[in-house]
């Protein structure tokens, strides 16, 4: 879920800024060597989302938050304040942060109950 939340968050905006993508490629090798995750197929699946636009990729998100709320229990705010700290360095690090990034990020921290702020514009 923290593949896909990250890869949907970075291209949110329509655009992979290098240090996003730096960062993205990180957890790609991360979650390769603990066979968690099969990158390639997590990418041609989250595509489609891609083309069909941001409505698309706000429902992915809210239904991964919800997935990853369901999962975590107890412990979902602990959880997403992890995954937000993770998210909120991807958005930052191209030192611009689009509407669409805002957006999801405060569906995030809604569902999951946690409190963070991007920096304004």
């Amino acid at each position: 879920m923290l593949f896909d939340l990250a890869y949907l968050v970075m291209n949110a905006d329509g655009t992979e800024h290098i240090s996003e993508k730096m960062l993205v490629q990180k957890l790609e090798q991360r979650m390769e060597r603990e066979g968690s995750v099969d990158i390639d197929a997590r990418t041609d699946d989250l595509a489609p989302l891609l083309e069909e636009g941001t409505d698309a990729i706000r429902e992915r998100v809210l239904d991964l938050a919800e997935g990853v709320a369901e999962q975590a229990g107890d412990r979902v705010q602990e959880l997403g304040d992890g995954y937000l700290d993770f998210l909120k360095g991807l958005i930052v690090a191209d030192a611009s942060v689009a509407d669409e990034e805002y957006d999801l990020f405060e569906v995030l921290c809604d569902r999951w109950g946690v409190e963070k702020d991007l920096p304004s514009a």
